[in-house]
């Protein structure tokens, strides 16, 4: 960039040339970098076009899980979801053996890696509740609590809560599923008393993609009633109900 010495005519751009007025003076800055027309169908752009696509798909069905948890999501505070959340579906993406660069799909990807992701900076399922439930698939899916003790403590809590829920990948729709949550258990209570043990198949194609999410939320009892705490909110994926894994 060059800084104008003489007194320009105009503030603006000619031809390639921009004159700037700043609080240092006057500058002048040729303009420069690839056109629109040129990163759009120039052949020297097609691996920037190849890279940006897969982004865009990683990126979108981040946005589908991210909007299918949300109810259960807040009030959880994370700065760096969306970014880890985009990178885990890439990774996914970049494991499809059946499209080209660019055109790679997250549901032709290996989507058994999505299976214990962490939505939480702070608190984790596995941590919350010291394990995690044996999971088996038929007409529903049941949760098996036994053998698991007592939930780590939050201040101020003194019940928690435990909410499962299936979320289907789909390409062209999002998802909204049915949360089940069970009845608030005392801290002081094992893990196995939990009343949330079935959870339903949603009529979905036969061949859709089913992740397991699991989640814990914290109550503070007091004379006016219970209230959820943003202390101890955990979410992850704990297991991929998938015909091809």
């Amino acid at each position: 960039m060059a800084k104008v010495i003489g007194i320009p005519l105009f503030v603006g751009t000619v031809g390639n040339l921009t004159i700037y007025k700043t609080k240092d003076g006057m500058l002048a800055r040729q303009k420069g970098g690839p056109s629109r027309q040129q990163v759009k169908h120039s052949k020297q752009f097609e691996n920037s076009r190849r890279a940006s696509a897969e982004f865009g798909e990683a990126s979108r069905y981040a946005g589908k899980l991210r909007r299918a948890v949300w109810p259960i999501l807040y009030p959880m505070r994370s700065q760096s979801l969306n970014g880890r959340l985009t990178a885990k579906f890439r990774q996914v993406l970049l494991a499809d053996p059946v499209h080209g660069k660019g055109e790679r799909k997250v549901l032709s990807g290996n989507l058994g890696l999505l299976r214990d992701f962490e939505f939480g900076d702070d608190y984790h399922v596995t941590g919350q509740l010291r394990g995690l439930p044996k999971v088996s698939a038929g007409d529903v899916v049941l949760l098996d609590f036994a053998g698991l003790g007592t939930v780590k403590r939050v201040a101020g809590a003194q019940y928690v809560q435990v909410v499962a829920g299936l979320v289907a990948l789909q390409e062209k729709t999002d998802s909204w599923p049915e949360w089940h949550f069970s009845q608030p258990l005392p801290l002081d209570s094992p893990l196995s008393e939990l009343d949330l043990r079935e959870i339903p198949i949603p009529p979905v194609p036969a061949e859709t993609p089913l992740l397991l999410v699991l989640g814990t939320r914290y109550f503070q009892s007091l004379a006016q009633g219970s209230y959820p705490l943003t202390e101890g909110v955990a979410v992850r994926v704990v297991a991929i109900l998938d015909e091809r894994i």
